[in-house]
């Protein structure tokens, strides 16, 4: 799987850090998740949104696909 455009980052997108655990990830993605879901959020761009942070959660609570985005 290629990495995200340099426009993506995903640390910045779950506000964590370069050296954030599995759980810090875990729980900033919760936080935001229930801030940005579609059906509290009711911005036009709120889908896209979610799905944004679904895709760096995703990749960033997976070991090897974090180790291919941080190259």
């Amino acid at each position: 799987m290629a990495p995200p455009p340099p426009t993506e980052d995903y640390y910045f997108i779950l506000a964590v850090s370069q050296s954030a655990t599995p759980d810090e990830i875990t729980r900033s993605y919760r936080q935001l998740a229930l801030q940005l879901h579609p059906d509290r959020n009711k911005k036009p761009e709120a889908t896209a949104t979610f799905q944004l942070l679904g895709r760096a959660y995703e990749t960033l609570n997976d070991a090897e696909q974090r180790q291919n985005y941080d190259r």
